[in-house]
């Protein structure tokens, strides 16, 4: 029972006092389209990308989590991409499919790239399970209920061999997410602002050195990430991170060929840390027919 309690308060804490209504994503230098569209068409060879992530780890039987998978592919200038995702926090989830269309120009030292993505989701809810103090309200359907929407999300991605600046609006048009008759405004997924960047710093033919940072904004919050990964031979990679939610992560990747691995363990440092063993993310990423494509990480 304290557990539910807990459980519920956390939700409320998290979705309404922090409003943090997208994913919270540590390996977004190897999938960098969950936050950014623009990256489609970024890798000339068509990709598939699969990030999965599991929160609140022993905390409860059914933890929270994230899925996500994209395809990208390339034509001279123009990038398309399909993209699916699924999103579930306690009785709620959130999935959705969209298609993205992105347009690269090359300039002399570096090239742009601006995307535009349309999308499908739904928001539904599974009220089968709650306990209540009155099992007769009429409010109370004890089923799954949902609300379907049509939503877009923009990115804008400046980008040269050695580094990387982009900025991204999700949600921009903030559908309702009301269930039943409630058609109040307050209930929607929030437009969200986020800014991205990382820096390349080649020590030598086998080592370099690439930090980088992600900020989101919202009406309600500002979140942010910082990071740092090391990579070696154009192989292997480590890297380490902090959160704004007080977490730490630490992070480890292969690339090789045509396939991408990587996984990021993130640690709470505040209360938390007393309910959860953490956060658990992968990556698993396919190239097809590469073409020799600069690389992402």
């Amino acid at each position: 029972m304290k557990k539910a309690i807990f459980f519920t308060t956390l939700l409320l804490l998290f979705v309404f006092t922090k409003a943090q209504q997208q994913p919270i994503i540590s390996n977004y230098q190897s999938n960098p389209y969950i936050i950014n569209k623009a990256y489609t068409g970024y890798v000339k060879s068509p990709e598939l990308g699969l990030t999965a992530k599991t929160y609140f780890l022993g905390f409860a039987n059914k933890n929270p989590g994230f899925q996500s998978l994209n395809f990208a592919t390339r034509k001279e200038y123009y990038g398309m991409g399909l993209f699916f995702f699924n999103d579930y926090f306690g009785n709620t989830r959130y999935t959705g499919v969209g298609l993205t269309y992105a347009y690269h120009i090359d300039m002399e030292s570096n090239s742009i790239a601006f995307a535009l993505s349309p999308k499908f989701s739904q928001y539904s809810l599974n009220e089968s399970n709650y306990i209540y103090f009155d099992d007769n309200d009429e409010a109370i359907s004890n089923a799954n209920e949902h609300k379907m929407n049509f939503d877009a999300d923009f990115g804008i991605l400046l980008y040269a061999d050695n580094y990387e600046a982009g900025f991204s609006v999700n949600n921009l048009l903030e559908p309702n997410i009301s269930l039943g008759d409630n058609n109040s405004r307050l209930n929607k997924i929030l437009r969200t602002y986020n800014f991205s960047g990382k820096y390349k710093y080649i020590l030598n033919d086998d080592f370099i050195i690439q930090p980088g940072f992600f900020l989101a904004y919202n009406t309600f919050n500002l979140y942010y990430d910082l990071n740092l990964k090391a990579k070696i031979k154009d192989l292997v990679w480590v890297g380490t991170g902090y959160k704004q939610i007080k977490a730490l992560n630490i992070m480890f990747g292969l690339d090789y060929k045509n396939y991408s691995f990587a996984y990021s363990y993130d640690h709470y440092l505040s209360h938390l840390s007393g309910f959860s063993l953490g956060m658990h993310e992968i990556f698993l990423g396919i190239r097809i027919n590469n073409l020799g494509s600069t690389s992402k990480y």
